[in-house]
């Protein structure tokens, strides 16, 4: 009795063993996949590819690839497009709202069929991916039908039935199925600059919404493009923000003034656009003067104090941030020129009463 329930476990464990098991596919329709990113869209399609094997002039409009809605039996009695391919049925994917052809198809995924006709092309693009081929159409799923043209009686022909890409511009592409001499073309186009904007939201939204950097791309992205400035003065607010480890750059300065300038802030914009060229400036004159041995002095003729940089005291051999007299810091100076230093001071304090 031991025997036998050792045995047949043993054969439940080995049925469980080659139910796992994955052989080489060698099915004659090859499981293929392609897909494409435009803009901030992700295209994909999955489809098996059947092959010509021999029969050309006899694809289309045949039972392989027949004409308009056709009853295919095997238990199925609803009058079915193609499946514009192989196997199960074609699946493509969408990860935002696109047009198809002009028509607007929301994002998704969705089974792919074509009604063929002799001239033209309707595609169909159905809510049910989980059906086999077309044997399973339910027409009330459908959520588009478009037109399209196909072009016939090609010079070469395609032995497997792919599915390619061309002709991308930043906002759309073209996408066609291909086989024997036939080419069935449609364009897939997006809203450019509202689909980057959700995506760069979305993004932002995650641990990139901590960082400077990233803040500062989507802001000028934005400023590049005339789109979200309000949205966008928050994010490099955020990008110029000191309690973020932001440094105020040149170039997130000039990015926080021109959404300034976009909301017509005007005079704020270049209030800040005058205060980044002037630490833009200052920033300049402390490298330049610690790699050329040069000090610099700053005459505040309100408070009558004088201030002199890192690099001055330490020419002058005392401790940085020394602030001496007028005439203390005229007396480092070589005597013919102390003079005319004293001159010039006196004719800025005589300025700054008038």
């Amino acid at each position: 009795m031991k025997r036998y329930f050792f045995l047949l476990l043993f054969i439940a464990c080995l049925s469980a063993v080659q139910a796992q098991l994955k052989l080489p596919n060698t099915d004659v329709n090859y499981p293929s996949s392609v897909g494409r990113t435009l803009g901030a869209t992700e295209i994909s399609i999955h489809y098996n590819a059947p092959g010509v094997r021999g029969r050309e002039g006899k694809i289309w409009g045949t039972d392989i690839a027949p004409y308009g809605f056709q009853v295919l039996g095997f238990g199925s009695d609803m009058p079915s497009p193609w499946r514009a391919g192989a196997n199960e049925c074609t699946t493509i994917s969408f990860s935002t709202d696109v047009m198809i052809n002009g028509k607007k198809l929301p994002a998704g995924k969705y089974a792919f069929f074509i009604a063929l006709y002799p001239d033209s092309c309707t595609l169909i693009f159905n809510r049910n991916t989980e059906s086999w081929g077309a044997y399973f159409y339910n027409k009330d799923l459908d959520v588009l039908h478009v037109g399209t043209t196909q072009q016939k009686d090609r010079t070469s022909s395609v032995e497997r039935l792919t599915y390619s890409f061309g002709n991308q511009t930043k906002n759309k592409v073209e996408v066609a199925l291909e086989w024997e001499k036939w080419r069935i073309p449609f364009s897939v186009e997006i809203d450019f600059a509202q689909t980057t904007l959700s995506s760069i939201r979305t993004q932002l939204t995650s641990e990139l919404g901590f960082d400077p950097p990233s803040l500062e791309a989507g802001a000028t992205w934005c400023l590049q493009n005339n789109v979200n400035y309000e949205e966008a003065l928050g994010w490099i607010n955020r990008a110029t923000d000191p309690n973020l480890g932001a440094v105020q750059s040149f170039r997130a300065l000039n990015t926080k003034a021109g959404l300034l300038e976009k909301l017509g802030k005007k005079a704020e914009a270049e209030l800040k656009e005058s205060a980044s060229s002037l630490r833009d400036n200052a920033a300049f004159l402390v490298r330049a003067g610690r790699i050329a041995g040069i000090g610099r002095w700053q005459y505040d003729l309100v408070a009558g104090r004088i201030t002199w940089s890192d690099q001055s005291c330490q020419i002058h051999d005392v401790v940085n941030g020394h602030c001496p007299t007028l005439e203390e810091s005229i007396a480092f100076f070589a005597p013919e020129a102390r003079g005319e230093i004293l001159y010039g001071a006196s004719y800025i304090e005589w300025f700054a009463e008038e």
